[in-house]
C-alpha cells in the first residue's frame, strides 16, 4: 500500500493533474454503472427500477444537474479548490455529475425521451467527446509538468554586429565581452575585452576613481591598434569599439 501511495504521489503531484484524473475516473465509471443499470430496467432484471414521482419519471440528468450545481456552488466559494480532501471529492463528484448529465445528452437536445432510439446516439457521442477532452488535457499537464522558469537578463551590447556577443557577468560592476566572428566568415583573432565599471560617487565624496579597463588577445593582434572602450550610462550598457590603425 505504502508502495502504491509513493507511486500515486510521485504521478500526481500536480494538484490540477490529480483534480483531472480523479474527475476522469468518477466519469467514466459512473457512465459504466449507469449504462448498465438502464440496460438491466429496460430489460427487467433485478431489483433496479425508474424513479417516479406521482407517475412522473425523474431521469437521471436531474441529478446530474443537482450535483453539478452542488460542486459549482463549492468552488464558486473556494472551498475545496486547494490540495485536501475535499478537493479530492468535488472532483470525483463533478466527474459523476457529468456523467450522469451527458448520458442523457439526446434527452435534453431533443426535448424528449430518445434513449433508446436512434437519436439516442448523440448521448455516447457526447460522453465520447467529453472524456477525450478530459483524458487530453491530462495528458498535456502530465507532459508540461511543473511552469517553465528562468528568462534572459542580460546586457545589451552597443554595435553594427549582428551576431550577439557573448556576455559574462560576475560582479554588479564587472563586464566581460567577447566580440563574435565577423559576419563574412573571415577568421579573426578572438579578444575579450574586461570593462570594470565603477558606481557613481555618492552626494558629499571629494573623490572617484576613473573607469579602468584592461584587454587580452588569445590571437596574434596588430601592437599598432588601440583599443577604446566606453560604457553607455543609461540601461547599464556597455560599447566596445576598435578602430582600425591610420
Amino acid at each position: 500500500m505504502a508502495t502504491l501511495k509513493r507511486i500515486y504521489r510521485f504521478h500526481f503531484s500536480n494538484e490540477r493533474r490529480e483534480r483531472l484524473f480523479l474527475a476522469s475516473i468518477g466519469f467514466l465509471l459512473t457512465f459504466a454503472i449507469v449504462r448498465t443499470i438502464t440496460y438491466l430496467i429496460r430489460a427487467g432484471v433485478g431489483p433496479f427500477h425508474n424513479v417516479t414521482s406521482g407517475g412522473l419519471h425523474i431521469h437521471h440528468l436531474v441529478w446530474g444537474i443537482l450535483l453539478l450545481l452542488l460542486v459549482g456552488y463549492v468552488w464558486l466559494i473556494e472551498v475545496g479548490t486547494g490540495s485536501n480532501w475535499l478537493a479530492s471529492v468535488t472532483a470525483i463528484a463533478y466527474g459523476v455529475a457529468a456523467a450522469l448529465t451527458l448520458d442523457e445528452f439526446a434527452l435534453w437536445l431533443n426535448l424528449q425521451d430518445v434513449y433508446w432510439t436512434g437519436a439516442g446516439r448523440a448521448s455516447i457521442d457526447a460522453v465520447v467527446i467529453f472524456a477525450g477532452s478530459m483524458a487530453m488535457v491530462t495528458l498535456v499537464e502530465r507532459v508540461k509538468g511543473g511552469p517553465l522558469s528562468g528568462g534572459n537578463s542580460g546586457l545589451t551590447i552597443l554595435g553594427g554586429n549582428t551576431s550577439p556577443d557573448t556576455r559574462t557577468t560576475t560582479d554588479p560592476t564587472t563586464v566581460t565581452v567577447t566580440p563574435s566572428a565577423s559576419s563574412s566568415g573571415a577568421t579573426t583573432p578572438t579578444a575579450t575585452v574586461t570593462q570594470t565599471l565603477t558606481p557613481s560617487p555618492t552626494p558629499g565624496s571629494s573623490t572617484s576613481a576613473p573607469p579602468s579597463s584592461t584587454r587580452s588577445s588569445a590571437g596574434s593582434a596588430p601592437p599598432s591598434t588601440p583599443v577604446s572602450t566606453s560604457a553607455a550610462a543609461a540601461g547599464g550598457q556597455s560599447a566596445a569599439t576598435a578602430p582600425t590603425a591610420p
